[in-house]
């Protein structure tokens, strides 16, 4: 999901006349590097607190399985975050070194992007345990990691970029609330509060509904804002629909969830590949 709203911001970007390559090669790599660190910080917070134990249905993780030790994993943290921060800085030096209020506004963008992945599960107050996970996956792989990747692409500043980038947001939204319908019952035992515990089971079924419906509604709005012939894109999202099916109808059965996890997460990347394509064919 990473690298795709960064392709989908270079097809906006392109959809407006502008688009740099180089920018958009260092832009994916810092995406990947962000998502990289949130997944090791997601591993190693989760099993310092306690909330990876035998009872998880999720793949294995490293620290909670064993196979690494906190401390190793905590030194991963702090390597992917410098490599994060090095790449990223890179990425807006080239891209708009002659524009200094601009520069610092994406520096500071970057620094906060890398504290924001660090702390879903890393320190005194891991905002994933206090039900905000869903809200800041949303914003740094929606609105920010596709605005910014069409901006430092070359695109002006426009609000038609706000549309794709909230539906990319809540395609990583429904990922996590997947993940953590699947991890409902041990993340109430640990005292993860997530949107989906403090919803229950039944609330959190109608609210990934709603996330995808709200996709759907996103794209609509931006084809039929920009390019109304590009409307029927809109169902490049039923493999997107058919997964929300299957998770909210069995979302009692790990395994099932566990399924649709991934294919949520391939049906979301390939609806916003398929999306940049169209973005791009609109420019001719």
């Amino acid at each position: 999901m990473a690298a795709s709203a960064i392709v989908l911001g270079y097809g906006l970007a392109a959809m407006s006349g502008h688009a740099r390559l180089d920018v958009f090669f260092l832009a994916l790599v810092t995406a990947l590097l962000l998502q990289i660190l949130s997944n090791l910080a997601n591993d190693y917070g989760d099993a310092v607190i306690g909330t990876d134990t035998k009872d998880r249905l999720g793949p294995p993780r490293m620290v909670g399985s064993g196979a690494t030790t906190p401390k190793r994993m905590f030194r991963a943290v702090m390597l992917a975050a410098v490599l994060s921060l090095g790449v990223g800085t890179a990425m807006v030096f080239a891209a708009i070194r002659d524009n200094p209020p601009l520069l610092f506004f994406f520096l500071c963008l970057g620094v906060v992007s890398v504290i924001a992945a660090m702390m879903y599960t890393v320190g005194k107050w891991p905002y994933g345990y206090y039900g905000l996970g869903d809200f800041m996956a949303g914003l740094f792989f929606g609105p920010v990691a596709v605005w910014g990747s069409a901006v430092l692409c070359g695109a002006s500043f426009s609000p038609f970029l706000v549309l794709p980038g909230m539906a990319a947001g809540l395609c990583s939204t429904a990922i996590l609330n997947v993940n953590n319908m699947r991890d409902i019952d041990t993340d109430r035992r640990a005292g993860k509060r997530t949107i989906a515990v403090r919803l229950g089971l039944v609330k959190a079924r109608r609210y990934h509904v709603c996330l995808t419906v709200c996709i759907i509604l996103f794209w609509a709005a931006f084809w039929l804002w920009q390019q109304p012939v590009f409307l029927p894109g809109i169902f490049l999202a039923l493999p997107l629909a058919r997964s929300t099916y299957l998770a909210v109808t069995r979302a009692g059965d790990a395994s099932c969830l566990n399924a649709q996890l991934r294919n949520t997460v391939l049906s979301s990347a390939c609806l916003s590949i398929g999306m940049t394509a169209l973005c791009i064919a609109a420019t001719k």
